[in-house]
């Protein structure tokens, strides 16, 4: 007679597939499309949840009586009102996830179904935990963000709010008129929401409550520049920010803002990303961050941080210990600059998803003999590397553990990004087990990428 798994353990296996699907799903829809949010689903697609519920009667029995595998509801064009009504009933008294997704005029009839389904989950909305929301389009005739105008969310922990084109903005307008903090939507309230990720014109329009707010993403995707007045406007709102990602262009051409004239005392993280290099100089001048402890600079080039190097204030991060290059690296007299700007760093991250045919000139910088007698960060402990070695690179990476030992400032951990069974291959494997901590960096743990430095 066959062995009945019981029903909790079945009831934990389920939710783990589930939360494995989810995540897979979520890794491709970033892949694929800047405007993809996190948990949207391929229509081909089906969900653990009904593949599990359709096996037998017990499956069906156990996957019913657990509530939290039906939390995740999905709201989009060509979506069931019925599939929808019938997850929030499953669900219970759960807390739920909800995922919004609309092409706005183009999706046509099937708007009207979307806005149904909206509805439907708006009865519901005391238990949001989550909510990822992606309008393609917000226009009078597809007002699907303003329906959460003026809604209250007790339990909102969780917001992702992407708008590419709205009505709301002028045609042939530049900017929008207004500089403003002021709630857009949830304004009757989420006082716990903690997590804030704004895209395109969500930056301006579509902003919830952010008094309490304590990891924002900021996604410029738009042509149309974001304002640093409104770009400062929105930080000073967040009262209890500790990390910040920005992503896209906030600073515009000269002059660059005032130093410090954007105060966010509670920041422990901050990660930059852009194509232009004022943003990089201007934001790190213009942001006052005593308590800055983790800084990622995300396609940085090598003249990007010559007005903050050059700036009286280049120095004002006294706590940072932890520093993160993704595609970027600086010549050795950049390096230097970077050097006595944060000399206190404990723990630095390189990674470099380029391929390129000279090593990286970290490496060369940290094996050569101490530049006018000074080390370079005497209390670096951590370094992560990942990138494609070569014999040259790994050469470099031996020489440079090597000499901070020598000098008394020795790496107590090596972290390398390569598989493990390509790490048994450097030649000087077993010689670096012998003098420092050797770990594997896995990819999803990369602190350089923003979506992981921004996630909660």
């Amino acid at each position: 007679m066959p062995t009945i798994v019981p029903c909790e353990i079945l009831s934990s296996i389920f939710l783990l597939g589930q939360t494995a699907q989810i995540a897979e799903q979520q890794m491709l829809s970033d892949d694929e499309s800047c405007y993809s949010l996190p948990g949207t689903r391929e229509e081909t697609e089906i969900p653990l949840e009904i593949v599990v519920s359709h096996v037998n009667r017990y499956w069906r029995a156990v996957a019913l009586g657990t509530r939290q595998l039906w939390s995740h509801v999905f709201i989009q064009a060509g979506g069931s009102l019925p599939a929808v009504e019938e997850y929030l009933e499953r669900s219970g008294g759960c807390f739920v996830d909800v995922s919004i997704t609309s092409n706005g005029p183009s999706d046509g009839a099937s708007g009207d179904v979307t806005l149904k389904m909206l509805d439907s989950a708006l009865n519901h909305i005391h238990r949001w935990r989550r909510c990822s929301v992606d309008s393609f389009q917000e226009d009078i005739d597809s007002p699907l963000i303003s329906r959460l105008a003026s809604t209250r969310a007790p339990a909102l922990e969780y917001l992702s709010i992407g708008v590419e084109f709205s009505d709301r903005l002028r045609p042939g307008a530049n900017t929008p008129e207004s500089v403003s903090s002021t709630p857009q939507i949830f304004t009757g309230g989420c006082p716990k929401l903690a997590f804030l990720h704004l895209r395109g014109l969500a930056i301006y329009f579509f902003r919830p409550p952010i008094r309490n707010v304590t990891t924002l993403r900021i996604n410029h995707t738009k042509a149309m520049p974001v304002q640093f007045l409104q770009f400062r406007a929105i930080l000073l709102a967040c009262c209890s920010l500790l990390n910040l990602c920005v992503v896209g262009d906030i600073i515009g051409t000269q002059p660059l803002p005032q130093a410090n004239s954007v105060s966010v005392p509670s920041l422990r993280s901050l990660s930059i990303s852009s194509l232009r290099g004022t943003n990089y100089s201007g934001i790190l001048l213009a942001i006052y961050a005593p308590l800055l402890e983790q800084l990622v600079l995300k396609g940085a080039q090598e003249h990007d941080l010559d007005q903050f190097f050059s700036s009286p204030h280049s120095s004002k991060f006294t706590l940072l210990r932890s520093l993160a290059f993704c595609d970027s690296d600086f010549t050795t007299l950049k390096y230097r600059n970077l050097f006595a700007s944060f000399p206190s760093v404990s723990e630095f991250t390189f990674i470099s998803a380029s391929i390129s045919l000279s090593p990286p000139n970290f490496l060369k910088v940290i094996s050569q003999s101490p530049i006018d007698l000074q080390v370079p960060w005497p209390c670096l402990r951590t370094l992560s590397i990942a990138i494609d070695f070569d014999e040259q690179e790994e050469e470099l990476l031996r020489e440079a553990v090597e000499r901070r030992m020598l000098i008394g400032c020795g790496l107590t951990r090596l972290r390398l990004g390569t598989g493990e069974e390509a790490l048994s291959y450097f030649s000087c494997f077993q010689w670096l087990q012998q003098h420092v901590a050797i770990e594997v960096l896995q990819s999803d743990s990369m602190i350089c990428s923003c979506d992981s430095l921004c996630r909660v």
